[in-house]
C-alpha cells in the first residue's frame, strides 16, 4: 500500500512485512537508562505493573535530574529504572504554539489564532488543506503520534484526515474510543541529526461554518479544531503475555477495526509500536478478508521478529494453541 509518492525513507523496508528488526535495534537496551526529553515540553516516563495499573517513573517537573544536550534543545536524562513496556510521553501545545522561535512545537502554517469560545481551547486548521508542526524530538525510538481532535464540520474531514512525516504519508488511525484522535506510527530515525521533525496534517478539503450551519457568519475556511499533540516513545519492549492473555486479547479484539486489531497484535506480540510498513500491510490484508483475525496473530507469533525475542522451547507452539478457532 503505497501512497504514490517516489523513495522511501532509509527506515523502511522496501517489503510490505513487519520489520526483522533484532530487539535491540528495535528498542535499544538501557543498562544506564538515559532519554532525551524536549526541552519546554511536558514530559514523563511510565511503567504499568502485573495489572495494568500506570507507574510514574520521571517527569519533567523533576527538572535536578534533567541537563541540557550540546546544540539541541534537548535535555539529557537519566531514568532511576527502565522496565519493560517503559514509556516516554511528550505533550505538545498546538494551541498556544508560536510560528517562530526555539519552543519545542512551533507553527510552520495552516493555523488559525487560538480559540476560546465554549469547551476547551482550541485552535482550527485551515484556510489552506495542510498545518505543519515542527516539534523538538529525540528520533532514537519507535514512537506514535496522537492529536487531539475536538471539531470538524463535517465527520468526513476527520475522517478522510491523514498525517506525514519526512516527507511520507503514515498510516493514520482514527480512534473514537473515549475521545476523537487521529494517531500514527512514526518509526525511529537514528541517523537523523537533527533534533526536529516536521509533522504534517492534512484534510480532504475546508469547509465554511456559514456555509453547512444556519445563520452561521463566519466565513473562515476550516479544517479541523485541535487541541494538544502527544508523542509516545517506546524505550524498552514491552514484556510477553502469557498464552492466557493473548487469547483473551484475541477474543476481545477479534470484532474490532483492522486498525486496532494490529496495533494490539504488534504491542502484545512484538512489544512495540507497528512500523507504518506493517501496519499498512496488514490493515489491508483484514479489511480485504484475506486473512482472520488468528491468522495475524498466528504469523506475528511465527515471524523471524517474535524468534528472536523469545527463546524458550515450545513456547511457540503454546501460543499457536492458545489462539481461538475463527
Amino acid at each position: 500500500m503505497r501512497d504514490g509518492r517516489r523513495g522511501r525513507p532509509r527506515h523502511l523496508p522496501e517489503s510490505g512485512r513487519p520489520h526483522a528488526t533484532t530487539p535491540r535495534e528495535a528498542h535499544p537496551a538501557l543498562d544506564s537508562p538515559e532519554i532525551l526529553v524536549p526541552a519546554g515540553a511536558a514530559s514523563r516516563a511510565i511503567a504499568f505493573d502485573g495489572e495494568g495499573e500506570e507507574q510514574v517513573i520521571w517527569r519533567s517537573s523533576d527538572q535536578r535530574t534533567a541537563k541540557r544536550a550540546p546544540q539541541t534543545g534537548l535535555l539529557s536524562v537519566i531514568l532511576p529504572s527502565a522496565p519493560p513496556g517503559a514509556i516516554v510521553e511528550h505533550v505538545y501545545d498546538l494551541v498556544s504554539a508560536p510560528a517562530v522561535g526555539l519552543a519545542p512545537c512551533v507553527i510552520g502554517g495552516g493555523m488559525y489564532p487560538r480559540e476560546e469560545s465554549s469547551g476547551p481551547p482550541r485552535r482550527w486548521t485551515g484556510p489552506a488543506t495542510s498545518a505543519t508542526f515542527v516539534l523538538t524530538l529525540c528520533r532514537r525510538y519507535d514512537a506514535e503520534i496522537c492529536i487531539d481532535i475536538h471539531d470538524a464540520l463535517q465527520s468526513e474531514i476527520y475522517e478522510q484526515a491523514w498525517l506525514e512525516a519526512d516527507g511520507f504519508r503514515l498510516p493514520t488511525l482514527k480512534s473514537n474510543h473515549d475521545r476523537r484522535v487521529l494517531v500514527a506510527p512514526l518509526p525511529a530515525a537514528p541517523e537523523a541529526a537533527l533534533d526536529r521533525v516536521g509533522i504534517v496534517l492534512r484534510v480532504p478539503r475546508t469547509l465554511t461554518p456559514s456555509s453547512v450551519i444556519p445563520g452561521n457568519v463566519d466565513h473562515r475556511q476550516l479544517g479541523l479544531a485541535l487541541g494538544r499533540l502527544e508523542i509516545r516513545c517506546q524505550i524498552t519492549a514491552a514484556p510477553l503475555k502469557g498464552p492466557s492473555a493473548v487469547a483473551q486479547t484475541l477474543a476481545a479484539m477479534k470484532q474490532r477495526a483492522p486498525a486496532d486489531l494490529v496495533y494490539g497484535g504488534y504491542r502484545d506480540l512484538l512489544g512495540r509500536i507497528p512500523d507504518p510498513t506493517g501496519y499498512a500491510h496488514y490493515v489491508e490484508l483484514l479489511a480485504e478478508r484475506k486473512m482472520t483475525a488468528t491468522e495475524f496473530f498466528r504469523a506475528l507469533i511465527g515471524s523471524e521478529e517474535f524468534q528472536r525475542r523469545y527463546t524458550a522451547p515450545g513456547l511457540t507452539d503454546l501460543l499457536e494453541r492458545s489462539l481461538p478457532k475463527d
